[in-house]
């Protein structure tokens, strides 16, 4: 996407799939840190919901966040 890419990642531990999904901070990063608090306020909200991904664990770096989802 514009501001996002999703990949497949594996957990080395477990062996488990998941997707990473990597939002590049190239944009103002306070802008960027409300979308991904947003994003992540609203997975954790639906969490309950079997329809939708659940959000596993979130990183941030230095020019990015990544939010590790359930494929």
């Amino acid at each position: 996407g514009k501001y996002a890419t999703v990949r497949r990642c594996r957990e080395r531990s477990s062996g488990k799939q998941w997707a990473a999904k990597f939002l590049r901070k190239r944009r103002r990063a306070q802008e960027l840190k409300a979308e991904a608090l947003h994003e992540v306020a609203v997975l954790d909200a639906a969490a309950h919901c079997p329809r939708l991904v659940s959000l596993h664990q979130v990183f941030e770096t230095n020019t990015e966040m990544v939010l590790v989802l359930e494929l």
